[in-house]
């Protein structure tokens, strides 16, 4: 920037400010710090979208056409010139930073070249566990660095995120704007601080190789029979969402209480540090039983062989989804809004749902879950936001840790 002549840099900052001022209202471009104006991308040609076909989530097959032509939701949208200076916005930003639990490998690199097709828009994914964001987080806001400009992970970093005042509103948004057509309501947070984009359902899971159907819980008062002692993994409940999850989820909707806990922590549980080795100790035949196992996590170990299958509880089982924010003060605020708004399109359902091997949040979008881990639940209980506020308060106070005497 010292090499551009002065004139030069005013031509910039004055043809900014007047595309800013001319910007129609509804979805007006976010203001970013000390954001330089890059070269606008061409336009990306759309094909025709398909027409909807809500089916029943359980039910949903992958369906050819949806493969062949993954559909940007805006094209069902009505197209405004307020959203249009948004994405131009988002275009002479240029390029945009993710930091992410779960953009890793295949998933990370289909979104980034999805998103980079369509939009013109580069994509850097940093990766990572939420924990270690929030404190990174904090440390930039405090330098006064901008690395990243969008968190993606639980919902529970996502809420600590906006208690810590790390993240800001990422306003109106054209695909929220869409009903009827969701497993799980989006709009986690009536400020526009946090969005659900991937469901996550959440239930003991079995290692079909140790535990024959006949032996399988089908209560979750079944895990505190005493043949399961020992032989169940779960994730450190001080640091990871699921065990307070089902804290909040099982005395508010399946009828049961603080002594289940007690007991349940008397059954010498397996403690893993993350999600990855807890998923891993199932699969290996290290444990016959996860407690903190999840669709969203499980589905591409069960698509490559893994002998694991999800189990249904007749009390039910807690829902929620994976989340975003638009981090406070972002570099690339526009592009941040476009990605979230993509990544809840058809096209950015599609894209996630496919590599993931599972199923996406909008309804109008084939489930991609392999058939050995599709199951009939009784019933999901959504997590509501009041519920997931619960649950990121349980978590700080070690609810949970303090039932089972750690």
């Amino acid at each position: 920037m010292r090499s551009t002549p002065y004139l030069g840099l005013l031509a910039i900052l004055l043809g900014g400010i007047l595309a800013a001022a001319c910007a129609p209202a509804g979805y007006p471009p976010t203001a970013a710090p000390a954001a330089t104006p890059a070269a606008p991308s061409p336009p990306v040609s759309t094909p025709p979208a398909p027409s909807a076909r809500p089916q029943d989530a359980a039910l949903r097959q992958p369906q050819d056409a949806a493969l062949r032509q993954p559909q940007d939701a805006a094209l069902r949208q009505p197209q405004d010139a307020a959203w249009q200076s948004v994405v131009d916005a988002a275009r002479r930003e240029g390029k945009l930073t993710v930091y992410s639990f779960s953009f890793t490998g295949d998933l990370g690199i289909a979104l980034a070249r999805a998103f980079k097709e369509r939009y013109g828009i580069q994509m850097d994914i940093v990766s990572g566990s939420g924990a270690v964001f929030l404190e990174r987080l904090k440390m930039e806001a405090r330098a006064g660095q901008r690395v990243a400009d969008v968190l993606e992970g639980s919902a529970t970093n996502g809420i600590l995120a906006k208690k810590d005042g790390l993240t800001q509103s990422f306003g109106s948004l054209p695909a929220i704007a869409e009903t009827g057509i969701w497993l799980f309501d989006p709009r986690i947070d009536p400020e526009n601080h946090i969005v659900g984009y991937s469901p996550s359902i959440s239930s003991p899971w079995a290692n079909t190789a140790l535990v024959k159907p006949a032996d399988e819980p089908k209560s979750w008062r079944d895990l505190l029979a005493p043949r399961w002692k020992g032989k169940m993994v779960v994730t450190e409940p001080d640091t990871m969402p699921l065990p307070t999850v089902y804290y909040i989820a099982l005395r508010r909707y399946m009828g049961l209480d603080d002594e289940f806990f007690r007991a349940l922590g008397r059954q010498d549980l397996i403690i893993t540090a993350n999600q990855r080795e807890n998923d891993s100790k199932l699969v290996r035949g290290e444990a016959p039983l996860s407690l903190t196992s999840n669709l969203t996590s499980m589905s591409n170990l069960v698509a490559e062989g893994a002998p694991a299958k999800p189990l249904d509880m007749k009390e039910g089982v807690p829902g929620r989804t994976q989340t975003l924010n638009v981090v406070k003060d972002a570099t690339h605020p526009n592009a941040a809004r476009v990605f979230i708004n993509w990544l809840l399109s058809a096209e950015g359902q599609t894209v996630g749902a496919r590599i993931r091997n599972t199923l996406p949040l909008r309804t109008d979008v084939p489930d991609f879950t392999p058939a050995p881990a599709r199951v009939k639940y009784t019933k999901v209980f959504a997590m509501t936001p009041k519920d997931e506020d619960e649950n990121t308060q349980a978590l700080r106070d070690r609810a949970v840790s303090k039932l089972w005497g750690r």
